[in-house]
């Protein structure tokens, strides 16, 4: 395994596996070849191409490798905190309010 600490991309090899535990919330992007994902606990494995993304929504065991070559990028999930919540409760206010002096034009215009 390779890392661009540029891009941030994982360059992975076939029969290489890295391993991901208790990664719940993690996106794993493919950025070029075909990624192969299995998570404990999983019926099923998940295959990647170029541009698509898998998010992880369990703690056990992840094991992502590539068919040949191919790379990924990794992003955890955001960290819940209170600013982060009220900033997200700004954001849909200002929407709903927006919204609601929208369609109260609407109606006064009909």
């Amino acid at each position: 395994m390779k890392i661009n600490l540029q891009s941030g991309e994982y360059e992975l090899s076939e029969n290489v596996p890295i391993r991901l535990n208790n990664a719940r919330g993690v996106s794993i992007q493919c950025t070029t070849g075909t990624i192969w994902i299995t998570l404990s606990g999983e019926a099923g494995d998940i295959f990647l191409q170029a541009g698509e993304r898998w998010s992880i929504n369990s703690n056990g065991l992840a094991l992502i490798e590539s068919i040949g070559t191919g790379c990924i990028r990794l992003e955890k999930p955001a960290r819940f905190t209170l600013a982060n919540l009220g900033r997200s409760i700004n954001r849909l206010r200002q929407k709903t309010l927006a919204q609601l002096g929208n369609i109260q034009r609407q109606q006064r215009l009909s």
